[in-house]
């Protein structure tokens, strides 16, 4: 059963709600009654910025010296301003709904002698006060002019004006901005330093003020600060990248408190996981229930759901570019934790003083030595120690990386990450049977995990040229190791031994190769170009099983099987920003890729492009179209994601997965909030799924024949509010949404509700800092429950008539794919953390509650034949978390 379309009287409701939880007040423009005396102009400006709520950008040296005594009676702030200045040299320029920029007076004759000026490059890298650690998308703003510039992804900035005297004005979230004079005569290096804090009022970004959603033509994008997600509360109390970024418009979040994925209608193998670039094939813990990214280690994260660069490829659905921290070039720093399930440290600092730095950040939990404590106390209590029953689960992982300066121009880095997760259990048992005695001892060892390195090169060819080069290597394996070993004896003989073993691999490695440009011949222009290539090697299935009987050596088997396949993928971009003028900008580009495999070769051009119109001073529309090509395939049995799940590649009898996305936004920028509305039709060719019935077995050499290809589509509505600096941060958001799969070898060739196909999806995530020893946070979700495929008709087992054969399995029968929908899903989680000074350092006692209200969600459903219902089995209740934290 499927839930109708809601009414539009329904998002109608929403939007009020989210404007009026945001405190967003619509009313006509406030005017100035103020009385001035015997104070400076400067005063003046500060009173009303803060009694009006507007930004005022001026110099201080041009504004001290000046003496006001005025009564200001019903005017509009513009008319305020101006009245202030009339008796100065200074004039009034509004730059946006609530800004304004004080400057000196020019002359006609200037202007067109700046028509002949020459132009120079400014350039440098924007990075933290106190450890140099570069930051991401930060923005440089000219003042008076529109133009400026933004930080790419190693911290790099370009921007070429005419020659001249200029102020520029550095700004980040969540940090101070800078302002910095420039005589500019000839190609400047600026490197500048943030330090945090919130912004204050009296500096305003101007027209090219980067950081505001409305003037940019990308679209589709969400960045997370790494301070957000630590006061995020999620399962466990530990800090989780994509636990935050299930919380955003259009992701869909997995079963109950695992990282799964799952992007406008796509599944998690349609994301493109980056870490510090390099592809991550499984970003998961202890199934899901934890990430691969530690929060300690990691500087910025990016998410991409559409309107996608040239620069991304090989994934449908998402991009989530995640950038580890680069370490301290000025001081040695750290941070350990202890939770209940985990433990972790992060160190870094400078081998050489402002020239090379490290960080290693290092994460274990400790389920196995739980479990451990428990068997001893099962021991203690139990006399006659019959349990010899052992089992442990645990994972680890580790993020190291060095940064070295070898000049302005040059910077090398080196970054590694290793990760594991390892289950052992292990089962003993012994039993006699007249004068003979037998030991049986079965073990049960299984493995998965990551391994992940990159080097580096940045080099600045020019201060409007900037290049990358980085050689990049990733593997994820899966083992599983069984061993079963049986000891006889008797005193009449010898002892004798039977072994078996069995051993079974999967996995894939790439070495890959690449080279990214930035090129900013003017500020009107930011070019992106590059190239890529990746070497793959696929194992879906390696092998390995023996068995040995002393009794019986005829008998002894030994087999091996190993399959499997090369494939070589090419790719090629080019992108242009384009500022066509304070209206109108685009991001235009297009990939093309090749791919190599068994004989078979497959190519694909792929347009970009995204436009943004700027309506008014505070708002645009935003429009992007894109097609995206997927040459790598993962096979599934399940709704949630297992480490035994293969990753395989196209072949001569698997296509590459296609898509096209289109979509339309609103943006809306209000004083300290922001506002978007989203609405997407993605379509999805080449998707592939297990036939009806049909798995992999580790003994199975063609995975090919057991699945089939179908189509797939997404499309919806997203709506977010957030509000980003201030004592209370966070958003609201809503999504509105259809996801459906089409296949003509499953469910009869009928469309059916994807499993993820979920309705409805709110999101409300609140921080509130009263101070810098106290923070809360609170999250509440509430989704449609997802699609499940429940048997309509059962039947008897079944009874042969050959002698003593009988079939103990009931048969259901299945009348469509996801023919009912799980109850709704929804929870309130909170957080706090109190922080104290200390002499060494700070420390931190984080408190958290998941699932506040104790609502039992359902992880699935199974029916009752004798009272012919659904049972549910719910995963989690309350569970509290706490933990301990120094930063020294």
């Amino acid at each position: 059963m499927h839930i109708r379309p809601t009414k539009i009287k329904v998002t109608r409701i929403l939007l009020l709600f989210l404007l009026a939880v945001l405190g967003i007040e619509v009313q006509a423009q406030e005017m100035v009654n103020e009385r001035f005396y015997k104070i400076t102009l400067t005063q003046a400006l500060t009173t009303l910025a803060k009694k009006h709520y507007i930004h005022i950008a001026y110099n201080p040296t041009l504004t001290e010296k000046e003496q006001e005594n005025l009564t200001i009676t019903d005017k509009s702030v513009e008319d305020a301003l101006k009245m202030l200045t009339r008796k100065t040299s200074l004039t009034v320029q509004k730059v946006e709904s609530r800004s304004y920029i004080i400057k000196e007076k020019t002359n006609s004759n200037n202007d067109s002698q700046s028509n002949r000026k020459k132009k120079y490059t400014i350039s440098g890298y924007v990075s933290q006060e106190g450890s140099g650690e570069k930051l991401i998308a930060a923005s440089v703003a000219v003042e008076g002019k529109a133009a400026g510039a933004i930080s790419n992804e190693f911290g790099f900035y370009s921007l070429t004006l005419e020659e001249g005297s200029y102020n520029l004005i550095f700004t980040f979230v969540g940090y101070q901005p800078t302002v910095q004079k420039v005589d500019l005569s000839e190609n400047r290096q600026i490197n500048v330093s943030l330090s945090e804090g919130q912004r204050i009022q009296e500096v305003v970004i101007t027209q090219k003020k980067e950081n505001e959603l409305h003037l940019r033509p990308q679209m589709s994008l969400n960045t997370l600060s790494m301070s957000q997600v630590k006061v995020t509360p999620v399962l466990f109390g530990e800090a989780d990248v994509l636990k935050t970024i299930q919380l955003l418009p259009g992701v869909k979040s997995g079963s109950e408190g695992t990282s799964g994925i799952y992007v406008r209608g796509g599944t998690p193998d349609q994301n493109l996981i980056l870490l510090d670039g390099v592809p991550v094939y499984n970003a998961s813990h202890m199934l899901g229930f934890f990430s691969v990214f530690n929060a300690d280690a990691i500087n910025s994260t990016q998410i991409y759901k559409g309107g996608f660069p040239a620069r991304y490829g090989e994934r449908l659905s998402s991009v989530i570019d995640v950038r580890m921290k680069e370490g301290n070039m000025q001081k040695y720093e750290g941070e350990f934790a202890i939770g209940l399930i985990s433990s972790k440290l992060s160190v870094s600092g400078p081998i050489v003083k402002d020239k090379t730095s490290f960080i290693v950040s290092a994460r274990r939990t400790y389920a196995d030595l739980l479990i451990k404590g428990a068997e001893l106390l099962n021991k203690v209590k139990d006399d006659d120690n019959s349990n010899n029953d052992v089992a442990n689960i645990y994972f680890y992982d580790i993020n190291a990386k060095v940064n070295h300066k070898f000049s302005d121009t040059d910077r090398l880095y080196l970054s590694y990450y290793g990760g594991k997760d390892i289950t052992k259990a292990e089962t003993k048992d012994t039993y006699t049977e007249g004068t003979s005695t037998t030991n049986d001892k079965t073990s049960l060892d299984l493995s998965w995990g990551n391994t992940i390195g990159a080097v580096r090169w940045n080099h600045i060819f020019s201060p409007q040229l900037f290049a990358n080069t980085t050689a990049t290597y990733t593997r994820y394996s899966f083992n599983v190791n069984t061993d079963f070993k049986s000891s006889t004896t008797n005193s009449s003989s010898d002892p004798k031994y039977n072994r078996s073993s069995s051993s079974f691999f999967s996995g894939i490695d790439d070495l890959g190769a690449k080279v990214d440009f930035d090129y900013l011949p003017s500020t009107a222009h930011a070019i992106k170009l590059g190239a890529s290539a990746t070497y793959h090697t696929f194992t879906p299935s390696a092998s390995e099983s023996s068995v040995i009987n002393e009794d019986d050596p005829s008998s002894n088997i030994k087999q091996k099987e190993r399959k499997k396949t090369y494939a070589k993928e090419l790719a090629i971009y080019a992108e242009d920003t384009y500022d066509i003028n304070q209206t109108l900008s685009l991001n235009a580009g297009v990939r093309g890729s090749l791919f190599l495999v068994d004989g078979a070769s497959y190519h694909a051009v792929e347009p970009r492009l995204s436009f943004n119109i700027k309506t008014t001073e505070s708002s645009s529309v935003k429009l992007s179209y894109v097609e995206m090509t997927q040459y790598l395939h993962f096979l599934t049995s399940g709704s949630m994601a297992l480490p035994s799940d293969l990753w395989v590649p196209t072949t001569s009898k698997v296509k590459p997965q296609r898509s096209k996305q289109v979509a339309l936004g609103i943006t809306k920028t209000l004083n300290k909030y922001n506002l978007t509305l989203e609405t997407y039709y993605k379509k999805m060719d080449r998707i592939i799924e297990y036939k009806d019935g049909a798995y992999f077995d580790e003994n199975d050499t063609s995975w090919e024949d057991k699945v089939t290809a179908g189509k797939g589509t997404g499309y919806g509505v997203e709506l977010m509010g957030e509000k980003r600096s201030g004592k209370l941060t966070g958003w609201i958001s809503y999504t509105l949404s259809w996801a459906d799969r089409k296949f003509d070898d499953l469910n009869a060739g009928r469309t059916f509700p994807f499993s993820y196909d979920k309705r409805h999806d709110i999101s409300v995530v609140l921080n509130y800092k009263p101070s810098n020893r106290i923070d809360f946070g609170a999250t509440w979700v509430y989704n449609t429950g997802r699609a499940f495929t429940l048997g309509t008709e059962t039947y008897k087992p079944y009874t042969s008539d050959i002698p003593n054969v009988i079939s103990s399995t009931e048969v259901s029968n299945n009348s469509d794919r996801n023919n009912i929908r799980l109850p709704a899903y929804h929870r309130f989680d909170i957080g706090v953390n109190f922080r104290k000074k200390k002499k060494w350092g700070e420390r931190t006692w984080s408190v958290g509650v998941y699932n506040v209200y104790n609502r039992k969600n359902t992880f699935f459903v199974y029916p009752n034949t004798e009272k012919g219902t659904l049972k549910s089995f719910s995963l989690f209740t309350v569970i509290p978390s706490i933990s301990y934290s120094y930063k020294f």
